[in-house]
């Protein structure tokens, strides 16, 4: 569970009830998993004890497909950098560290993935 929140980049309990709603766990799960102290179980699992990461690091803040999704819409065009710092309440320097640190996808089901973004209206092309 804590793997997942990090992974994710998500509070603990954000995880949990996520979970439970894609009916991934179960609501006497989710009870245990509730009672369980996140905090001493992320040290035991060898996570550094604050959570969430400081928010001066763009990288720490955005989950990784984030980073990389956002990447590519700046890198399209499809997002200005304005529209990054202001919708993120990132300063220049911060903009530059998460782009920088961004992986450039490129995985064969990446164009599939902006054509179901354009098609939600998530996008505009």
């Amino acid at each position: 569970m804590i793997h997942l929140q990090r992974m994710f980049n998500v509070s603990y309990i954000t995880a949990l009830v996520r979970l439970r709603q894609a009916n991934i766990i179960t609501a006497p799960a989710l009870e245990k998993l509730r009672a369980l102290p996140p905090v001493r179980t992320a040290t035991a699992l060898g996570y550094p004890p604050e959570w969430p990461p400081p928010p001066s690091s763009g990288r720490a803040r955005y989950p990784l497909k984030f980073r990389s999704l956002l990447r590519e819409a700046f890198t399209r065009g499809i997002v200005g950098r304005s529209v990054i710092e202001q919708g993120l309440k990132l300063d220049d320097e911060q903009v530059d560290e998460l782009m920088e640190a961004a992986p450039v996808i490129s995985c064969d089901d990446m164009g599939q993935e902006w054509d179901e973004h354009e098609a939600l209206g998530a996008v505009v092309a």
